[in-house]
């Protein structure tokens, strides 16, 4: 079901983009609570207190939830270090190689041609090709991601080489010339986004999966959360969800503990 569209991981487009979901906590939980362009360089705990230090403040607090992707724990300086096993498996995991790309259209070619703008292809570049098109606003766009050893060969090309091979390989796919003239290309490669490093998620080499389970489990008052440790679609938004509030649930039952 992660790559199915009807009832499947694929089925829901947000019209205005997804992080409109991020603009609107940000309301919710007040602007003024929010530390940007403050990345955390160290944590120290004890057995009562967390201290967060960033390159502009340091914050303490009873409690601390860390909100990441595994392998970017590393960026983070722990006194005292972490346990072994975390700090083998966060080393040991790297994060996926993707590069997601947007061709846009004047028209919906595709539609006209009775496609669904769907694909999968095993030869790339693209790998994955989904239909991004939104009608209210008239942007017609087919979205696709370079994948795995596909990134690693294209990544060296230029931004106009990608382009022009993607609209090669759409022509191809769909049988129409239509195809080879975009009027808009953007891509983002995630491996060069200094806080990602990747995505989806970060990926178990053999002999890794024997400790995944343990990364749920707090360290001294630091409790872990984010996709990659969902119970259910790790790797998606809902896993962020479900894994932020299995991680607030512990911890306020730890302070309910603390006031009783």
């Amino acid at each position: 079901t992660l790559c199915d569209i009807d009832n499947g991981a694929q089925q829901w487009l947000l019209e205005g983009g997804a992080q409109q979901i991020s603009e609107k906590l940000a309301d919710l939980i007040g602007r003024e609570f929010l530390k940007l362009k403050s990345p955390v360089d160290s944590i120290s705990y004890d057995s009562e207190t967390v201290t967060v230090r960033t390159g502009v403040q340091t914050y303490t607090a009873d409690y601390c939830i860390v909100a990441m992707a595994p392998p970017m724990c590393v960026q983070i300086k722990f006194y005292p270090p972490l346990p072994s096993i975390r700090n083998r498996y966060i080393r040991s995991v790297p994060m996926g190689c993707v590069c997601k790309t947007f061709m846009f259209y004047s028209v919906p070619w595709w539609e006209e041609q009775g496609l669904s703008g769907i694909a999968v292809s095993d030869k790339g570049p693209i790998s994955v090709i989904f239909n991004a098109t939104v009608p209210e606003n008239k942007t017609y766009a087919l979205v696709g991601f370079l994948l795995g050893g596909q990134l690693v060969v294209w990544g060296e090309k230029s931004e106009q080489e990608r382009k022009e091979a993607i609209a090669q390989q759409y022509s191809r796919l769909f049988k129409s010339s239509s195809a080879l003239h975009p009027i808009g290309y953007a891509e983002m490669d995630w491996t060069t986004e200094i806080y990602s490093m990747g995505c989806y998620v970060s990926n178990m080499p053999p002999g890794t999966s024997k400790y995944w389970h343990s990364l749920r489990d707090p360290v001294g008052n630091i409790h872990w959360a984010g996709t990659e440790l969902a119970t259910i679609w790790c790797g998606y938004m809902d896993g962020a969800v479900e894994s932020g509030e299995r991680a607030a649930r512990e911890v306020l039952l730890k302070l309910k503990k603390d006031v009783s």
